[in-house]
C-alpha cells in the first residue's frame, strides 16, 4: 500500500533496461545537489513504447523509445520540479531470464 504523503516520480527505461526491470524493484535517486541517496520502489511500467519528452543526457545513446514508469520514494520530502535526476533501479533478475 502506497502511503498517502509518499512522493512520485515518473521516469522512463528503454527496452533493454525494461527487460530486466519488475515491478516492486528497489531504486535509488540522486542529484549531483543531494546530501544523500533517496530510495523507493518501482511501482508501474507503462503498457508501450514512446519517445520520452526530454533533452537530458542519457548513457542510453540511441534513446529513441522508452516506456514510462513510476516510482514511488520511502520519504515524503519536496523534490525541486524539472531538476535532472539520476535513477538506480536494481534488477529483478537478468535479460532473457523472464
Amino acid at each position: 500500500m502506497v502511503r498517502p504523503t509518499a512522493r512520485r516520480l515518473t521516469t522512463w527505461l528503454s527496452p533493454g533496461q525494461l527487460v530486466r526491470s519488475c515491478v516492486g524493484d528497489r531504486v535509488s535517486v540522486t542529484g549531483d545537489w543531494m546530501s544523500a541517496p533517496l530510495t523507493g520502489t518501482l511501482a508501474r511500467v507503462g503498457d508501450r513504447a514512446d519517445y520520452p519528452p526530454t533533452s537530458f543526457p542519457t548513457d542510453e545513446v540511441h534513446l529513441t523509445r522508452a516506456v514510462p514508469v513510476d516510482l514511488v520514494l520511502d520519504t515524503d520530502t519536496d523534490l525541486p520540479v524539472g531538476v535532472p535526476l539520476e535513477v538506480h533501479v536494481t534488477p529483478c533478475h537478468l535479460a532473457g531470464t523472464r
